[in-house]
């Protein structure tokens, strides 16, 4: 079962590899690198942070960011040490620099997930844009070949698990806060 599985992800890949052209490349390079260390991500919680009306949501980006750096890329990554597609597949050329760590689960596919469940709780009128710029990010991990699709499947998970930490953590927060300031006032 297992063995089918990697062919049909390979074949996947395969597809993916031969319908590429220079425009394409350099849209998913682009798109792509924008995640190499959760930059966008930072920085949209940063930008939400700025806003006093958006800084809850800003800060549970940012906790669900740093979960799914611990989880995922500290520990999963390491324990389950899976090779990238392009060590385990003939005549493939990288488009982008050879990533270091292992390949599952997707890191940009889970801190793009994480993020996204996030602003979805907060601004669910924007979920299509939210999702499809998510569902993009982990895309272009597929077509540069160094994600096979169930590491994809896996980031996700992981986003989401993470996103709901994180709001938990977040909400926990805001609540022992919010208690503070209602025992001072009633005090004063």
């Amino acid at each position: 079962m297992i063995e089918l599985i990697n062919k049909i992800e390979q074949a996947i890949l395969q597809f993916l590899y031969n319908i590429h052209t220079p425009i394409v490349d350099k849209i998913m390079i682009f798109i792509t690198n924008l995640a190499n260390h959760g930059e966008i991500f930072i920085a949209i919680g940063l930008i939400l942070l700025i806003f006093t009306k958006h800084r809850k949501a800003g800060y549970t980006v940012l906790v669900s960011l740093i979960i799914m750096l611990i989880v995922n890329d500290i520990f999963l990554k390491n324990v389950l040490g899976r090779t990238r597609p392009f060590a385990n597949m003939e005549n493939i050329f990288l488009l982008i620099e050879k990533p270091g760590s292992y390949s599952f689960p997707s890191g940009h596919t889970a801190s793009a997930f994480a993020a996204a469940f996030v602003l979805y709780k907060f601004y669910k009128k924007y979920a299509v844009f939210i999702f499809s710029a998510a569902s993009l990010m982990a895309f272009t991990r597929l077509y540069l070949t160094v994600h096979y699709p169930t590491d994809i499947l896996a980031g996700i998970l992981v986003g989401y698990i993470c996103s709901l930490a994180a709001i938990y953590i977040v909400n926990k927060i805001y609540d022992y806060y919010k208690k503070s300031d209602n025992k001072i006032e009633q005090e004063l």
